[in-house]
């Protein structure tokens, strides 16, 4: 466990800005169920940049499902098909059980 201060901050620090960026785009799109999306995504007057954010944002969001979804049905594989090695069994140097 010793050095390991580095990985374990990065594991608890990582995910912050992506929950920064989740919570915004939950918040964008809730006022635009709420307010009507032309009036919250006025598209043909946007900038550039803007338009990008706002495909950023849909493609980021649209990511995040697929993979809550992956790990959803990868937890009911796993839950069904309980396969793990034995503990019995050593790694050889060259990658071999």
């Amino acid at each position: 466990m010793q050095g390991s201060a580095g990985k374990v901050a990065f594991a608890a620090l990582a995910p912050i800005p992506f929950g920064w960026l989740a919570a915004f785009i939950l918040l964008y799109f809730g006022r635009a169920q709420i307010i009507g999306f032309r009036a919250v995504v006025p598209w043909a007057t946007l900038s550039s940049p803007r338009k990008a954010f706002v495909v950023f944002c849909a493609g980021a969001s649209l990511a995040s499902v697929l993979l809550w979804l992956l790990h959803i049905m990868s937890l009911y594989v796993d839950k069904e098909v309980p396969v793990v090695l034995s503990p019995l069994h050593v790694m050889k140097g060259d990658g071999l059980v």
